[in-house]
């Protein structure tokens, strides 16, 4: 891992099993740290939890969609930036 990057957590929120798990291991591979979660509802948990420097989201998803993540994301104030 480069010098400066000993934190980089990734959040991987889909409701796509498979998805999720090639996501994990390309980011795991390329040396950082992985979170995952199966739907919105669970990726707050996890960002409550672990602050992850990255969230690549599906929008189209049980429960709480992705859509409405980002929304309570923003509404609390959690993330820096949104792409």
């Amino acid at each position: 891992m480069a010098a400066g990057n000993s934190h980089r957590m990734v959040l991987v929120v889909d409701d796509d099993p498979g998805i999720r798990e090639a996501l994990a291991l390309i980011f795991e591979f390329e040396g950082w740290s992985v979170s995952c979660a199966a739907n919105g509802a669970e990726a707050l948990l996890a960002v409550e939890r672990d602050a992850p420097s990255l969230i690549l989201l599906d929008l189209q998803m049980p429960y709480v969609d992705g859509e409405e993540f980002a929304r309570t994301v923003d509404e609390r104030g959690i993330t820096s930036r949104r792409c």
